[in-house]
């Protein structure tokens, strides 16, 4: 959230208000919907667990109808958010480390192979856990003795992930291209 507001207010936008929650069976998300809409909004960005936003987005779509949503990758790693969500959550906007339409071998050999060893699609966490571990292997078997990790990452790079090329700057961030997609008729469709 933080990271995200110091982004946003340094591109020109302004955060309206933030509010905090405990993910529990007894958290009302209309009171934090109703904290949230207070300052009014020009739309809601929730950082949140699949279920929990899916629980934020009906609250909204309730008491803010046409308030454009958005969230974060991590409630969006699988089609689990439409089918918790249902009608609340179209429309919503959502980042992607990964591009869903990639034609290219290595993403689909990643994903047949995900397939066939777990009998599902993968969610972003597994591509970019397995693009991290590749990583760390190759800056593990070229750096000498006595280097440490973070220096070995810092001047191997970049490496080559399973779409893209991946580098770190000075801080440890890496630089990846992000995707948007929106939920349209309860499926995640890449914007182009």
């Amino acid at each position: 959230m933080q990271a995200f507001s110091a982004e946003f207010e340094q591109l020109g936008g302004a955060t309206s208000g933030t509010a905090g929650f405990e993910s529990s069976a007894t958290t009302s998300f209309s009171d934090v919907i109703t904290r949230l809409l207070v300052n009014k909004p020009d739309a809601l960005v929730f950082v949140a667990s699949t279920l929990d936003t899916s629980r934020l987005a009906q609250q909204a779509r309730r008491l803010a109808p046409g308030l454009p949503l958005s969230s974060s990758e991590w409630a969006a790693s699988a089609e689990a958010l439409s089918e918790m969500g249902g009608s609340a959550v179209e429309g919503m906007l959502i980042t992607h480390a990964y591009n869903r339409n990639d034609s290219g071998a290595a993403y689909q050999n990643f994903r047949s192979a995900f397939k066939n060893r777990f009998q599902r699609e993968f969610g972003s966490f597994s591509l970019l856990a397995y693009d991290t571990a590749n990583i760390i292997f190759s800056a593990m078997k070229q750096r000498s003795n006595g280097e440490g990790m973070k220096a070995a990452l810092l001047k191997y790079g970049p490496y080559q992930g399973v779409q893209q090329e991946i580098s770190f700057d000075a801080s440890g961030d890496a630089t990846r291209k992000v995707y948007f997609t929106e939920i349209r008729s309860g499926n995640l469709v890449q914007y182009k």
